[in-house]
């Protein structure tokens, strides 16, 4: 399987960007990760850091003898070990005790891949035509949301509750989703679109309707011209975080 992957990141409209993005291929294989820090200016930063670094270090080890089986267990330990380097980070440094971060990532080997997520942060699959999130946001919102299923959610609630997550990697827990889970991994096909990308994107327009995406997904563009697309469009519709996508596009060879 052939990948030509891009991906962008930036602080938008905010002081400084506490997102941080690592995309690589080597031997078959490939990784995709999307890590949103929360935690005030600085520790936030520090904890996307943290686990951008720790996708980097796995996936060097994964490509020196790549196994789909493995890739699940490859994955917890990425952020097992976030979190506790996280926790080393905290100590002593009390202005950093509040730091953590999501994280969305894809490992894959050949036509192989898993997700793991943490957080709001998102990936989603394109493919025949339709565009279908893989991941499910560890938000209140999206707890209210199942909570109460058939209510209406009020604007004033949607607006208080769309930034606040209810996981993340920190200090003391790092409860991560693996997709998929009832598999080993999922299986990829020729011109399947992986697209990860952090809240930022997620405007009130384009959330309400993730097939927003897929017109641009599916236009026949360079990856990187859909990327910057994405990304400017988020902006143009008012985003006021930090704006990270990451795609990746798949062709048999």
């Amino acid at each position: 399987m052939k990948i030509e992957v891009f991906g962008k990141s930036i602080k938008g409209r905010r002081e400084s960007n506490q997102d941080k993005i690592f995309y690589e291929q080597e031997n078959d294989s490939f990784i995709m990760a999307v890590a949103d820090g929360v935690g005030g200016n600085y520790g936030g930063e520090t904890a996307s850091k943290i686990a951008i670094c720790q996708c980097k270090k796995a996936f060097h080890e994964f490509v020196k003898n790549p196994d789909e089986y493995a890739i699940k267990r490859i994955i917890k330990s990425i952020c097992d070990k976030a979190s506790k380097k996280i926790s080393e980070a905290i100590t002593g440094t009390p202005v950093l005790k509040n730091m953590g971060t999501t994280l969305t990532m894809v490992l894959g080997t050949k036509n192989y891949y898993v997700v793991g997520n943490i957080g709001d942060s998102r990936t989603y699959l394109s493919s025949d035509g339709r565009l279908r999130q893989l991941t499910i946001d560890h938000s209140y919102l999206n707890e209210y949301a199942e909570k109460f299923p058939d209510q209406e959610i009020d604007p004033v609630i949607k607006e208080q509750l769309k930034h606040i997550i209810t996981r993340s990697i920190t200090a003391q827990t790092n409860n991560l989703d693996i997709f998929p889970d009832d598999r080993p991994f999922f299986q990829l096909h020729d011109s399947d679109r992986l697209l990860l990308c952090s809240d930022g994107l997620l405007t009130d327009k384009l959330a309400d309707n993730d097939n927003n995406f897929q017109p641009l997904m599916e236009r026949e563009e360079s990856v990187e011209d859909t990327v910057k697309k994405l990304v400017e469009m988020a902006f143009e519709e008012g985003s006021r975080d930090n704006i990270s996508v990451i795609i990746g596009y798949f062709y048999e060879n």
